[in-house]
């Protein structure tokens, strides 16, 4: 497997995500040592689609 802990990664991520499309792979990659940022047209939180209704809220921390 490839070491990714000096790897930058962004997430670029809307109202209505798929809830498990961006936290899955944020936890994991945070997880294997990768900075992780998730940017947002407005840089705000955005909240996410939980299979049948609205999930969590994921912070931004770019714009």
């Amino acid at each position: 497997m490839t070491d990714i802990n000096n790897a930058k990664i962004l997430i670029l991520a809307t109202n209505g995500f798929e809830q498990s499309e961006l936290e899955k792979p944020l936890n994991d990659l945070r997880g294997r040592g990768a900075t992780v940022h998730v940017a947002t047209p407005d840089g705000n939180e955005i909240k996410g689609w939980d299979e049948d209704d609205w999930g969590n809220t994921t912070p931004a921390d770019l714009a």
